[in-house]
């Protein structure tokens, strides 16, 4: 869901993928931010422009391409030096999300702790702004859902003082060939990873690293091959596009094309124009 004002460089996002989570999109902005704090995490990209995070009583630049990573509970302010002001993308998520990656890591305790206040990782950022445009796009729910987990494992990775190590991936093939099986007969419904998770008993993270290591695609991923698969199949009976969309789970013609096009090369309408040949 979008909360946009007119008037304001500011945009608010909620995603379906998860409760807990809100994402900010800034253009410009010039206003400074006065001391206060998040209850949840907070992790902020500088996406354009420049300026300055307080934190813990020392002042951290931020330069095109940092996050900033505040915990939750610690008092902050914010401000930018740039004539033009700042773009930027915030994510904040509930702490107890973490618990999902968790599961999957070794030697862990305790609450996770971020060794630096702003990072300068080419590889995290990246990632931020994969995960932000996904959750903030028209990606398909167990893509957002999978992109984000993905990106709670890079920040205990790289972020955290205890810097755990992901658990051996066992390839468990049952628990494969049903979600494999599941994925190609609800291909057009709406499909999400918990229900992938309670129909193997894994966990939701864990599942995707089987899938991935025994099938070399997350499920996300194979999923969208099989749409494309079956969408691919309803052009060369001469459907309409429109149709084509929504008969094979995608958001709408546009998701459909965007897909597509990735995949196959050409677009939905010129591969039925070649069918039709």
């Amino acid at each position: 869901m979008q909360f946009k004002n007119p008037v304001s460089p500011i945009q608010y996002f909620r995603p379906a993928a998860y409760d807990g989570i809100e994402l900010h999109s800034g253009t410009a902005v010039r206003r400074a931010v006065p001391r206060h704090w998040h209850e949840e995490y907070h992790l902020c990209a500088h996406t354009h422009g420049a300026g300055a995070l307080t934190y813990r009583g020392t002042t951290h630049y931020n330069p095109v391409g940092s996050v900033n990573m505040v915990e939750p509970g610690e008092v902050h302010s914010n401000r930018t030096d740039h004539p033009e002001g700042c773009d930027y993308r915030a994510l904040n998520f509930d702490p107890a999300l973490f618990a999902f990656a968790l599961d999957e890591m070794m030697a862990f305790e305790g609450t996770p702790a971020f060794v630096e206040p702003v990072c300068q990782d080419p590889e995290t950022y990246r990632r931020f702004l994969r995960v932000h445009a996904a959750l903030t796009g028209a990606d398909d729910l167990i893509e957002q859902q999978v992109l984000f987990l993905g990106f709670l494992v890079t920040l205990l990775e790289r972020h955290t003082a205890s810097k755990p190590s992901l658990k051996h991936v066992k390839r468990e093939k049952q628990a494969v060939n049903l979600v494999r099986d599941y994925l190609t007969a609800n291909y057009a419904e709406r499909v999400d990873l918990a229900s992938l998770a309670n129909l193997t008993g894994l966990s939701p993270y864990h599942l995707t690293r089987v899938f991935a290591a025994h099938t070399g695609l997350p499920p996300h991923a194979f999923l969208k091959q099989v749409r494309i698969t079956r969408a691919m199949s309803l052009l060369r009976k001469r459907y309409e596009i429109s149709r084509v969309a929504q008969e094979t789970g995608f958001a709408d013609q546009s998701h459909l094309t965007r897909s597509f096009k990735k995949i196959v090369g050409i677009s939905p309408g010129a591969y039925s124009r070649v069918a039709a040949c």
